[in-house]
């Protein structure tokens, strides 16, 4: 049965930046997604349900950025090593406040949102991204981070997932963080959720 735990808001946030309010966030949207449909599945490697296929649960952030400058932001060429995020690229990444980040981590024993030496935010049980590593000017580009929170099956891929009521309180704090835009090796813009979005 579909989560119906969700929090929306269609509306935009401004900062400033080196290019002054080049980038605008909209239709933010933060929700809990538990079908395969929306969240793939993890194949299960070992055991006698080997071979066997479970849905996991996310915490999905989707927004748009708008680039209303009037130069591109990052690049769309190629990388030479494909597990290294470039620093022209444009690339973008969840930092929690001190309070999801513990609740978080009290309630799934992981750091979901934990990022490794390459810059990816790839760690945890897993990740999800889909988003443009270049947004043309006055264009815009829809971004999905999905972190993975454990399934609600026992299984040996990833944990089960804590109860109803724990992911609505988990959910309720998700705004509790900061959307980081870098680019040129550096952080290029800061949207901060906990801020109000109008409806």
């Amino acid at each position: 049965m579909r989560l119906l735990f969700s929090i929306a808001a269609a509306g935009f946030l401004l900062a400033g930046c080196a290019q002054e309010d080049a980038l605008q966030l909209e239709n933010v949207n933060v929700t809990l997604e538990d079908e395969k449909e929306e969240t793939g599945a993890i194949a299960i490697l070992s055991g006698e349900n080997e071979g066997e296929l479970v849905v996991p649960i996310v915490l999905r952030y989707t927004f748009t950025l708008q680039n209303t400058g009037n130069d591109s932001l990052g690049t769309n060429e190629a990388r030479e090593d494909q597990t290294v995020v470039s620093d022209e690229e444009l690339y973008v990444r969840i930092e929690p406040k001190e309070t999801l980040a513990e609740t978080a981590e009290i309630m799934l024993d992981e750091n979901i949102f934990a990022i490794n030496e390459d810059g990816w935010q790839v760690e945890g049980f897993g990740t999800g991204y889909m988003g443009a590593p270049m947004i043309e000017e006055n264009s815009g580009a829809e971004y999905v981070l999905d972190f993975v929170l454990g399934a609600e099956v026992e299984n040996p891929e990833i944990p089960t997932v804590p109860s109803s009521e724990e992911l609505e309180q988990l959910l309720a704090q998700a705004r509790e963080a900061e959307i980081v835009v870098e680019l040129d090796g550096g952080v290029f813009e800061r949207f901060d959720l906990s801020e109000e979005l109008e409806d």
